[in-house]
């Protein structure tokens, strides 16, 4: 007679379930990360009375109501830090390795980028370090980190 094995949550699952479960609910993650930055977006071009453009730089003229601001922060807060936090506890161990690898390259990037850009600007290599342009280095970092873990013989 064959037993049933239980898990936490109800009977035990075959590998293949978990993977098809899995997958669903990486989908939906990427489907709730994608909205969340679609409404973002949105709200911030939506509402920015001064003609400014978050993602190409220009964000010194955006100029938003002081309530909204804080409202899109708490968005982006949850988008950029407690969102993927969470994701890693829902993928497996070695696509969290994997993504850990990314994010280590990206914060690594960060903390090298600045100061070498300030004493190139101080040199006259280079214009002066700006926010943005270190947020791209480690957005671009972090994603050649991921794919250098993930396709790494």
């Amino acid at each position: 007679m064959m037993e049933t094995i239980m898990s936490k949550d109800g009977p035990a699952l075959s590998g293949e379930e978990r993977t098809r479960r899995r997958r669903r609910r990486q989908w939906v993650y990427f489907a709730v990360a994608a909205v969340l930055g679609g409404a973002l977006g949105a709200l911030v071009s939506a509402y920015d009375s001064g003609g400014g453009d978050l993602f190409l730089g220009d964000y010194t003229s955006l100029r938003l109501n002081p309530a909204l601001s804080l409202v899109l922060a708490a968005g982006f807060l949850l988008g950029f830090v407690f969102l993927p936090l969470w994701g890693f506890t829902q993928i497996d161990e070695m696509q969290r390795e994997q993504n850990m690898i990314g994010f280590t390259g990206g914060c690594v990037a960060v903390l090298g980028c600045f100061p070498i850009w300030a004493i190139l600007h101080a040199g006259g290599h280079a214009g002066p370090p700006d926010a943005f342009g270190v947020f791209a280095v480690g957005f671009a970092a972090m994603a050649i980190s991921f794919f250098y873990a993930k396709f790494r013989p």
